[in-house]
């Protein structure tokens, strides 16, 4: 611990006093800015697939396997299989189901989580551009692999999103069937579940909140990694959402660009919700025309 508070000691002496005593709050991307703008888009692309999900969910169709499993149970008596075998006909019916809800919102979250990471990459570009004096844009090769990241990212977030969606209802109607409930009373419940709209705004909100932070956090790394920054530091958000970790790394201050925070996060986001941002340092005229592949 000691050798690395010395370390810590002597980036600090090293690095750019300006920069360490830049207050975040001020940065481009900070509230009002490009993380905000991205997290509303993805809020309301978000709600009306929830809403979607309501309308589409193919009510009629899980009732008639319901009423054929709680008969044949009534009936016959049906072993632990028995609802493995629902369960596994249950996942058929509701990939068609999913593959139509991912078809819909692929799109716009992939606009929104491209556009973000681009005006992210550069305004990292410009804040150095014009802090060194060069007239300079990004090549677009530079730009060229932040739109296939997005499409990567959507399709397993589409992913997470309805899988949490298929194992709360696989489980409503496990727990349903273990109660000996009707069809009807594991139907309510389903209903009940696609249709609690406290439970929906707060994961629109934890998604929109965490992607947004993501997509611009990661761009920022990357773009500044490529201009050739050496050291970065956490920035806390300075709000209730802020975590003993967050703040921490916060606290190591000013560290090598490659290295890890005391989280093990190498940029934030460090948790869903999370607000902080990363500050770098260390670009030179000569790393920002080298990496533009120009000669002075």
């Amino acid at each position: 611990m000691q050798n690395r508070r010395m370390r810590q000691t002597l980036r600090l002496v090293l690095c750019d006093p300006e920069e360490t005593r830049r207050d975040s709050r001020a940065h481009p991307v900070w509230d009002g800015g490009i993380v905000e703008t991205c997290k509303d888009t993805i809020e309301q692309v978000l709600k009306r697939h929830f809403q979607a999900q309501q309308d589409t969910f193919p009510y009629g169709q899980i009732e008639l396997l319901l009423r054929a499993l709680v008969e044949t149970e009534q009936e016959q008596g049906v072993a632990g299989d028995g609802l493995g075998r629902f369960l596994e006909r249950l996942e058929l019916v509701l990939a068609e189901w999913t593959e139509a809800g991912n078809a819909a919102i692929e799109t716009p979250l992939t606009k929104a989580l491209r556009k973000a990471a681009v005006d992210a990459f550069e305004t990292a570009f410009d804040m150095w551009r014009e802090r060194l004096g060069l007239n300079l844009r990004p090549t677009p090769e530079m730009r060229a692999g932040l739109g296939k990241w997005a499409e990567r990212r959507v399709a397993e977030l589409a992913a997470q999103v309805w899988e949490t969606t298929r194992k709360q209802i696989a489980d409503i109607i496990t727990d349903g069937f273990e109660k000996r409930l009707s069809a009807e009373e594991m139907m309510l419940r389903i209903r009940t579940y696609l249709r609690d709209n406290s439970r929906i705004a707060d994961r629109v909100e934890t998604i929109a909140r965490t992607e947004a932070s993501n997509a611009v956090n990661r761009s920022m790394f990357d773009a500044n990694r490529l201009l050739g920054a050496t050291g970065k530091r956490w920035d806390y958000s300075k709000d209730r959402n802020t975590c003993d970790a967050c703040l921490r790394n916060d606290d190591e201050g000013p560290i090598p660009i490659e290295e890890a925070f005391l989280s093990g996060h190498r940029r934030p986001p460090a948790h869903p919700r999370c607000r902080c941002i990363a500050v770098y340092f260390g670009v030179t005229r000569e790393s920002l025309v080298q990496a533009l592949g120009l000669t002075q």
